[in-house]
């Protein structure tokens, strides 16, 4: 069953945009959905971790778009090893009852992925479905945004999985992805946006003002070494600092919804600028040579935000990734995982061009 028509977006360029960077965004500027469908699986299974299964094979749509299973004997071995486990050795339950609906993958626990993935992927489901009831993996019910995140759609029930316990269920309905991750349909993301921000538009009690700054300091990764030097030139020009761990998903939409300017590095963060109304402006820290990364280059523009960008090197020195990389995992990972310095002349230049722009 057809969900959504394929797609075609175009991208805007960043309002900073020098010329020689333009081979950063060149990958972005024209992005294309295929059709979303609605999948119905009859008589599968699904271990608490998230993985289906359907006759003895596992189900492709548990992963994300761009998975790429590379074949292994070590692969193999975990594979046998997972079906075995989830078929033999598990204790199982069956659900009776018909019509609950998965919306996740592998990468879904993560802040941005579980927004700009999963919940379109439900948005564009509930087009068919009335009132669906979701199943969710074990551990989802110990990250706190998740069940806040989905009080604003009408769902019949949502259920976490128990741990150990393997479901078998007699109907299981998949909307199929509606992008690689990172990219958008961009009718689609604006009504998520919609949805969120007249749910919320009675409950928001929490303002910090229009200029925000959002904080990687709790991060275990993509710190910025030099970020004092950053906060002391944001708080002259009126910024909120934040850190958005410390706030509840009902707080952080309230605080982007109030939001017109938001700066933020490369990161979860900078997922909030979902909530910011059209004609908002953004400002990524993102590392220079990075042309990988832009999904939230692609967001604003989906959004129809300004995006800024400015550019800095890494704690790896002046190490960037060439224009013509092709970067190895363990190379990507490094350089992806990097903290970051900030270079502070750029940045108040890019703060009075963005502030005063938007004036």
């Amino acid at each position: 069953m057809k969900l959504l028509d394929a797609s075609v977006s175009y991208r805007k360029l960043p309002v900073n945009l020098i010329d020689n960077d333009l081979f950063l965004f060149a990958d972005e500027l024209k992005k294309s959905t295929e059709e979303t469908r609605l999948l119905t699986l009859r008589n599968v299974r699904i271990s608490p971790e998230g993985l289906i299964f359907k006759d003895f094979n596992i189900f492709k749509e548990s992963y994300s778009k761009d998975y790429i299973y590379s074949f292994s004997l070590d692969i193999l071995k975990k594979d046998i090893k997972s079906l075995l486990k989830n078929y033999f050795l598990r204790k199982s339950i069956t659900l009776q009852e018909d019509d609950y609906l998965w919306i996740t993958d592998e990468q879904s626990y993560n802040y941005f992925h579980w927004l700009l993935d999963v919940v379109p992927r439900l948005v564009a489901a509930l087009k068919k479905i009335e009132k669906p009831k979701i199943i969710l993996p074990y551990h989802y019910k110990n990250i706190r945004f998740m069940a806040e995140s989905l009080e604003a759609f009408p769902l019949s029930n949502l259920i976490f999985m128990s741990q150990n316990v393997v479901y078998n269920l007699n109907k299981l309905i998949i909307p199929t992805h509606i992008a690689s991750s990172g990219d958008y349909n961009d009718r689609l993301v604006k009504q998520v946006r919609e949805i969120y921000r007249n749910y919320y538009c009675d409950k928001l009690n929490v303002s910090l003002g229009d200029k925000i700054y959002i904080s990687r300091a709790k991060a275990r990764m993509r710190k910025i070494i030099n970020e004092e030097e950053l906060i002391a030139l944001l708080k002259q020009h009126g910024f909120e600092i934040i850190i958005a761990e410390n706030y509840s998903f009902a707080e952080q939409v309230s605080i982007a919804f109030h939001a017109k300017y938001l700066i933020s590095s490369h990161g979860a963060g900078l997922t909030n600028m979902l909530f910011m109304e059209a004609g908002s402006s953004v400002l990524e820290l993102r590392k220079a040579g990075d042309k990988y990364n832009n999904c939230y280059f692609s967001l604003a523009s989906a959004l129809d935000l300004k995006y800024y960008y400015q550019k800095c090197k890494s704690e790896l020195g002046n190490y960037i990734m060439p224009k013509d990389s092709n970067p190895m995992m363990e190379e990507w990972a490094l350089f992806h995982n990097a903290d970051i310095v900030v270079n502070v002349e750029d940045f108040k230049a890019n703060i009075d061009r963005m502030l005063g722009e938007s004036i």
